[in-house]
């Protein structure tokens, strides 16, 4: 077996079972997929070791539960672990020992209606590798509708989240490498601390964050909703050449457009995405918060490409009370890079509901100290095979910079195609909302009517703007290359190279 290695590029060293592979076919678990061998395989892994699961099918009624020093390891895409259509929807397919009670979920550092992390999680599981098999939620035939969403003890009634198809929660030195995880119900991979942050304002710490944890050669598909890889309350993660696909976007399967590729969510910092491509998802990447949650900071995505999506890459967070005030950089999403990555032939799924059908290649909303560097767009249109009810986006931004969105590096960009928006002159990189300080440097635009391409807009604020290098075919004389609406605006720094191109 190669070596592992963990997020800072150690060997990671599991210490059970030394070098030898238990064949779990030689220990009666059947591998034909007619056998609920749940149990089997939990009893068999329980204290850890390494095991080996040849070519076939394990049929889970119940979790497949991974404790501390253990090396599970297939056959690749012939090992198939998948969710029997009894498995109840709330359990994760396979997860980690701290993320297999369902009220760990609900975890919050101290709380009088929720569980607390003492009283689910006491201390950390670790070293752990995952490797080459699939993981099937296999949601299409599990029962979606009549399942136990509630948790109803300390008084209250808390609506639970579904399972994910692959979760680990309050681990380090984890490593999951060559899985392909398919059909989750609601994440296909996530990673999580033990406490859940959500709605637990924005200096929340959770305890137990996972950290030192590698996502590394794999594939997430077809989630029913939601994310196919994700991060949450978690640190010093990498996530290095991994596939994400959302195919039912591509055809208008639901009524709602499901969310993203790869999100980094609730806390997460110190996270690398890198080599990674995603396909018909939403958004494609995603640094973010939700409102009075921790945000996302301190993430890279590097050489990342975004194929066929609404919005190329987002960053987001923040409650409403920190847009205005500016009070604190806990509200902000921040220090973000986005490095030598590009978006093919962004579109708007038929099934979207929101922003009228606007098409963004970055979007961001409340963020400080984003750089966004070598960006390759290619804006040739909706991909061959989609339901594609919108045509045209109705609006069409490059970068869309909303709600006190602060120092701003926009950086070497190319767009292939011409971009055409006629939605009431809104611009290609659009500051409002507050918005300001930023630095725009060498974007090239094979043409574009309708907009100025850069424009300032509400809130009397002052711009501190530098602007050297936006070219373009020669434009209509009613296209503006700046554009200030707002006759308060104060705009100070330079602006140079401003250039047609005949």
């Amino acid at each position: 077996m190669q070596n592992l290695y963990d997020y800072l590029g150690n060997i990671l060293n599991i210490s059970s079972g030394g070098g030898i592979f238990v064949d779990v076919t030689k220990n009666g678990i059947d591998n034909t997929g007619t056998t609920d061998v749940a149990s089997a395989i939990n009893t068999l892994i329980a204290n850890g070791g390494k095991f080996f699961f040849p070519a076939g099918t394990y049929l889970l009624g119940s979790q497949m539960v991974v404790n501390s020093n253990t090396v599970i390891m297939g056959e690749g895409n012939n090992t198939i672990f998948k969710a029997a259509p009894s498995m109840d929807a709330v359990y994760n397919t396979i997860c980690n020992r701290n993320a297999s009670d369902i009220n760990a979920r609900l975890c919050k550092n101290e709380s009088t209606t929720n569980p607390t992390v003492a009283e689910i999680i006491t201390g950390y599981d670790h070293d752990i590798v995952l490797k080459d098999f699939v993981v099937d939620g296999n949601w299409m035939y599990r029962d979606l509708v009549n399942w136990n969403k509630t948790y109803s003890e300390k008084g209250t009634s808390i609506t639970r989240e579904p399972g994910t198809n692959l979760e680990i929660q309050a681990a380090h030195d984890v490593v999951i490498d060559g899985v392909y995880a398919k059909n989750g119900i609601q994440h296909n991979i996530n990673i999580r601390a033990g406490a859940n942050s959500y709605n637990m304002g924005i200096t929340y710490e959770s305890l137990y964050p996972c950290y030192r944890v590698v996502i590394r050669n794999c594939t997430a598909e077809n989630e029913r909703n939601d994310d196919c890889i994700t991060t949450h309350d978690s640190y010093d993660i990498l996530i290095d050449n991994c596939v994400a696909t959302v195919p039912n976007n591509a055809n208008g399967t639901y009524s709602a457009a499901i969310s993203n590729g790869f999100e980094i969510d609730d806390g997460s910092r110190f996270v690398e995405v890198r080599n990674c491509k995603t396909y018909f998802a939403v958004c494609g990447f995603q640094a973010k918060g939700h409102d009075n949650t921790p945000p996302a900071h301190d993430v890279t995505f590097v050489n990342c490409t975004a194929y066929y999506t609404q919005y190329g890459f987002s960053m987001s967070c923040g409650p409403q009370s920190e847009y205005s005030g500016q009070s604190s950089v806990d509200g902000r999403c921040r220090n973000i890079n986005i490095l030598h990555c590009a978006v093919i032939q962004p579109y708007v799924p038929s099934n979207i509901t929101s922003w009228e059908g606007a098409l963004m290649f970055v979007a961001m909303k409340n963020t400080l100290n984003v750089n966004i560097e070598d960006l390759y767009v290619e804006n040739s249109g909706a991909p061959a095979g989609v339901q594609n009810d919108y045509g045209q986006a109705k609006r069409t931004m490059l970068v869309n910079l909303r709600e006190q969105c602060l120092n701003t590096v926009i950086r070497n960009v190319t767009v292939t195609h011409p971009i055409t928006c006629n939605y009431s002159n809104w611009g290609l990189i659009v500051f409002y909302g507050g918005s300001h300080n930023a630095v725009i440097e060498n974007v090239f635009l094979n043409g574009f009517t309708g907009n100025p391409v850069v424009k300032l807009s509400d809130n009397s604020s002052d711009y501190f703007l530098k602007i050297d290098g936006i070219y373009t075919p020669r434009i209509a004389s009613s296209d503006k290359m700046l554009s200030l609406t707002d006759s308060q605006i104060t705009l100070q720094g330079e602006r140079r190279n401003m250039l047609y191109i005949a």
